[in-house]
C-alpha cells in the first residue's frame, strides 16, 4: 500500500481519527500473527509519527485512542452511579474468554514482552535504525483516575516499596511510582498540561486538617471520598482477576499446538508472572495502588479502616486481617 499523507487532517477531531485507525492498524500489524515481528512498515510507521507529535502521544495504541476517542453511547444511559457501577457493566455484554483471547492481545505495547515473542528493545518505525519501546494501554493512562489521585493527594509508590501507613503524607518530594508518573506521557499533551497544573495547587487534604475544627465533617466527607475511591479499585481487581487471571490459567488446555494466538494470549512458561498490558505485575501493582488509596485518610476511623486495617499483617498487629 502507498504511504498514508497527513497533510490534509485539518483539526484535532480528524488527527484523533487518525490516531485511532493507525494504531489499531499497528497493533494488528505487530501482534496479529502468531510470532509478533519487531519491524512497523513506513506505509503506517511515517504518518502515525507525524500524527503522534501533533497530539502529543507516543506512536501506538493509548488509553486516549482505545477508549477516550473510540466511545459512543449506544443506548442513552438513567443511572447517575460513580464510575464503580459503570465498570461492572463489563460482565453485561463482554465475555472474558472474548476479552482476554480475541481482544487483549491487541492491547499490548512493547516494552517488557520479551516473554511472549517480541523483541526485548521494542520495534522499528519504518526505515528508523534505533528500536523504540513504548508501555501498552494501561488505565494508568486514564486522566480521570489521576486526575482524583492527585486531588486526594493520594501517592504511590514502586511495587513493594509502600511506606508504613501515614508516613508518605509527611514526606516532601514527588510520587515515587515511576511507573505512573511516566503513564502521564500517555495521555494527550492538554491532559498532561492540566495534571501538572493540578499538582502544584492542589490542597484538598490541607484545607481539611486546617478546618476540622469549625467543621468535623469535613473529615468525614474526604475520607469517605478516599473510600469510594478504593471501592473502585476493589472493583477492577475484581474485573481483572476475571478477565485476566482466571482466564490466563486456562490458556495452556485451550487450542491445538496450530492455534494462531499471539502476544498475552500466549500460553506461559511455568512460574511466569501475568503482566499487564501496560507491562507491570499485574495483581501486586493493582493490590498496592488499592491499599494506598486509603493512606492519605484524615480521621481516626479512616485511619483505622483504610490504611492500618491492610498492614496489619505486616506489623503483626492482634487481630490482622488477611485481605487476600
Amino acid at each position: 500500500m502507498p504511504e498514508l499523507e497527513t497533510g490534509l487532517l485539518e483539526d484535532d477531531a480528524q488527527y484523533r481519527r487518525a490516531y485511532q485507525v493507525l494504531t489499531f492498524l499497528t497493533h494488528a500489524y505487530i501482534w496479529g500473527v502468531n510470532e509478533p515481528t519487531d519491524k512497523l512498515p513506513k506505509q503506517i510507521a511515517n504518518p502515525l509519527l507525524k500524527v503522534s507529535e501533533y497530539l502529543r502521544l507516543p506512536p501506538l495504541a493509548t488509553y486516549s485512542g482505545l477508549c477516550l476517542w473510540n466511545f459512543k453511547e449506544i443506548l442513552p444511559s438513567e443511572t447517575s452511579d460513580n464510575e464503580g457501577s459503570v465498570l461492572m457493566k463489563m460482565e453485561e455484554m463482554c465475555d472474558p474468554h472474548v476479552f482476554y483471547f480475541r481482544i487483549r492481545p491487541y492491547l499490548a505495547g512493547w516494552k517488557g514482552m520479551a516473554d511472549v515473542g517480541l523483541d526485548k528493545n521494542g520495534i522499528y518505525y519504518g526505515d528508523e535504525s534505533t528500536p523504540r519501546s513504548y508501555a501498552g494501554g494501561s488505565n494508568a493512562q486514564s486522566s480521570l483516575i489521576q486526575f482524583l489521585d492527585i486531588l486526594l493527594n493520594v501517592k504511590h509508590f514502586s511495587t513493594g516499596e509502600r511506606p508504613a501507613p501515614h508516613e508518605q503524607q509527611n514526606l516532601n518530594k514527588p510520587t515515587e511510582n515511576s511507573f505512573m508518573n511516566e503513564m502521564k506521557l500517555y495521555m494527550p499533551g492538554k491532559h498532561q498540561d492540566f495534571l501538572a497544573k493540578l499538582e502544584k495547587i492542589s490542597n484538598v487534604r490541607d484545607y481539611v486538617l486546617k478546618n476540622q475544627d469549625e467543621n468535623p465533617d469535613l473529615i468525614l466527607s474526604y475520607d469517605a471520598c478516599l473510600a469510594m475511591l478504593k471501592a473502585f479499585r476493589d472493583k477492577h481487581i475484581q474485573i481483572v482477576t476475571r478477565y485476566v487471571v482466571l482466564q490466563a490459567k486456562k490458556s495452556s488446555k485451550l487450542g491445538s499446538s496450530s492455534t494462531l494466538r499471539s502476544g498475552l494470549a500466549k500460553s506461559k512458561k511455568k512460574g511466569v508472572e501475568e503482566k499487564g498490558t501496560g507491562g507491570t505485575s499485574l495483581l501486586p501493582f493493582l493490590k498496592q495502588c488499592r491499599d494506598e488509596t486509603g493512606d492519605p485518610a484524615a480521621g481516626n476511623w479512616g485511619k483505622r479502616i483504610l490504611s492500618d486495617g491492610v498492614m496489619r499483617l505486616k506489623y503483626s498487629r492482634p487481630n490482622a486481617i488477611n485481605e487476600d
